[in-house]
């Protein structure tokens, strides 16, 4: 399924549940879809609720890594990758590099959002998971190896 971000659901720096709209191929009208998430998520909860019309239809849950195939995923990571490196050129460090802040787009196209917790290298501190601690290079090095397994 193919859809477009449109907005957060929330004004945290942890928003991880999105507006978004579907994007048809086939001319059909487009939906607004929720899309969340999260480390984990009973699905059969869900379904158990949408029989009883308790909760929307489920339309997907699973990983965002195996729902791609692996030369997107690695594709997706060299973008990561070259993005974050030129942050660090310029002298940033980013601290949050998360699938929720990583937006694909069409034909593959990598966006990044969520610079809350971004700033100036040696200056830049964790404002939650990590009080007063640096946010450092090597640390966004270790987000994209966390999140983007593999080759880079």
């Amino acid at each position: 399924m193919e859809f477009k971000y449109l907005h957060p659901l929330q004004k945290t720096s942890g928003c991880v549940t999105f507006l978004a709209q579907t994007q048809p191929k086939n001319g059909a009208d487009t939906k607004c879809i929720v899309v969340k998430f999260a480390q984990s998520y009973s699905a059969e909860l869900h379904h158990l609720f949408v029989k009883r019309r308790m909760a929307p239809v489920l339309l997907f849950c699973g990983s965002i890594h195996q729902s791609r195939e692996l030369y997107r995923t690695q594709k997706v990571r060299q973008r990561v990758n070259a993005i974050v490196d030129y942050a660090h050129a310029e002298g940033f460090v980013l601290g949050d590099i998360r699938p929720p802040n990583i937006l694909v787009g069409d034909n593959d196209d990598i966006r990044m959002v969520d610079f809350d917790w971004a700033g100036k290298d040696g200056e830049a501190r964790y404002p939650t998971c990590r009080p007063t601690a640096l946010i450092t290079k090597a640390h966004d090095s270790a987000m994209i190896d966390k999140w983007f397994p593999g080759r880079g």
